[in-house]
């Protein structure tokens, strides 16, 4: 779990630093998820062993992970925010979970991959479908 910590921080660091600023919601979402899940595609032997006990794991290591999703959230979350401030989704949308919502968009197709539910070349696409339908539902009318 550790090695798989430290990938996800390094790559989940990076992606928030490149997401495009002044792209929309949606392009910026789909950008920080299709990174991550690069990371998981690279190493998929490895990627499947975590994501399948990531969910019931416990312990010290564990807790880890948890504090770096919770943070991977709140960053979610600022571009939500964002988005809402360029008037790109309704005002009094819950950014905390309009993020959690996506983010349980994202780890529930990669756990359908995980489990062989999933062939590879569909996880990106599912994912931008997946989240594209809930943007579209928070956008301004």
């Amino acid at each position: 779990m550790l090695v798989m910590h430290d990938d996800l921080k390094a790559t989940s660091e990076r992606c928030l630093e490149h997401v495009p600023q002044d792209a929309p919601l949606l392009e910026q979402v789909t950008f920080i998820f299709n990174e991550l899940i690069g990371m998981y595609l690279a190493s998929p032997l490895r990627s499947k062993a975590f994501l399948t006990r990531l969910f019931i794991a416990t312990g010290p290591h564990s807790q880890r992970l948890h504090a770096l999703t919770f943070g991977f959230l709140i960053q979610l979350a600022s571009l939500v925010s964002a988005a809402e401030a360029r008037g790109e989704v309704r005002q009094g949308t819950p950014a905390q979970l309009a993020a959690s919502n996506m983010f349980a968009t994202y780890a529930m197709v990669l756990l359908g991959w995980a489990t062989g539910q999933l062939g590879e070349e569909g996880v990106k696409p599912m994912v931008a479908q997946a989240v594209g339908l809930q943007v579209r539902g928070l956008m301004a009318r």
